[in-house]
């Protein structure tokens, strides 16, 4: 030190000067500092104490249940143990579920709930076994698709005409009901759909027969129709494309009462298999409801009687309205 305040001594006689004695006070003052911080040093406050847990602490400690669902047993215990549940008791129990046998899809306590982990005696496991599709006939969608989600299905919406059923109703499943249950199942709903006349469509071929309107079958009047005049030796016959997109067929079948008495026999085909045989007659209108759902091509062939003309009134197809829109942009 006595060296350090000699060469200091020395370093500051060559300055002259008031500015000589600012700049030395100055630097006089910034040694007086430093050597004040060397023999008496600040020290910061001490530390907070390192507290360790103790086993009593842990054991009353407040943990998140994991979430073990789509785990088999075996990975949900190790996942306890790693979570902190190391002394939980486990026990399982199965429900009917789509998907993978032997996989969790329920539990208690629930994911995240926070628990103390001295006071979990156990925890329950739901596994998963397999199941059937249950018969939904009848419900509403949300009926279906509530029992469905209750079984880990998900349920998909397919609109479907159907007469018997009331609309809004599941009239079918797939797969249907009593089958392996499914992760995916089509609930098919029952609505009024949308209806084209036949007699509005292009025909692919004709022969004696046309499209007419206002006739009139049993004392009712008709709209959009279909008349065809077979002769003794010649059947009258029309077709049509449907392209698949038509569900029922609809008519009402007679000899109109604007013709000649007589009678003739109305055969309807699809992709040339025959659908249905239906009689005609003076004075009746014998009403036509047939399936025609992923029919092609309709054929409708009529014989008789000379003079008999053969009315098929209000013919029309149904389908839902997609079909029903595809039907009529095809037939533009």
């Amino acid at each position: 030190m006595r060296r350090f305040l000699t060469s200091l001594r020395r370093a500051l006689v060559p300055l002259r000067g008031r500015a000589g004695l600012v700049v030395g006070g100055v630097g006089l003052v910034l040694v007086g500092i430093a050597f004040g911080r060397l023999a008496f040093p600040i020290h910061d406050e001490a530390p907070a104490p390192l507290v360790l847990p103790t086993a009593a602490s842990l054991e009353t400690a407040e943990l998140a249940m994991p979430d073990l669902g789509g785990l088999t047993p075996e990975q949900a215990r190790r996942v306890l143990v790693d979570a902190g549940f190391e002394r939980a008791k486990v026990s399982t129990s199965s429900v009917e579920y789509a998907g993978p046998e032997g996989l969790v899809v329920g539990q208690q306590p629930i994911p995240g709930a926070a628990v103390r982990s001295e006071a979990v005696a156990g925890v329950t496991l739901t596994l998963s076994k397999p199941g059937i599709i249950p018969d939904l006939s009848g419900k509403s969608v949300a009926e279906a698709r509530t029992a469905l989600a209750a079984l880990g299905a998900l349920g998909t919406i397919e609109e479907a005409v159907d007469s018997a059923g009331a609309v809004g109703a599941i009239v079918a499943t797939t797969p249907a009901a009593g089958q392996p249950l499914a992760i995916n199942v089509t609930l098919r709903v029952a609505t009024a759909g949308d209806a084209v006349y036949i007699g509005e469509l292009d025909p692919l071929a004709t022969s004696r027969c046309r499209t007419t309107e206002k006739d009139i079958l049993n004392g009712q009047q008709l709209g959009t129709s279909i008349t065809c005049r077979p002769t003794a030796t010649a059947a009258a016959s029309t077709e049509f494309s449907l392209g698949r997109h038509a569900v029922f067929l609809d008519a009402s079948v007679g000899v109109g009462d604007r013709s000649a008495p007589g009678k003739g026999t109305v055969t309807i085909f699809g992709d040339g298999k025959k659908i249905a045989t239906v009689d005609a007659a003076s004075g009746a209108a014998t009403p036509v409801h047939l399936p025609v759902a992923g029919v092609l091509r309709l054929r409708i062939e009529v014989t008789g009687g000379k003079d008999a003309q053969v009315l098929l009134g209000d013919i029309r197809v149904t389908g839902t309205p997609a079909q029903i829109n595809d039907l009529t942009t095809q037939n533009g």
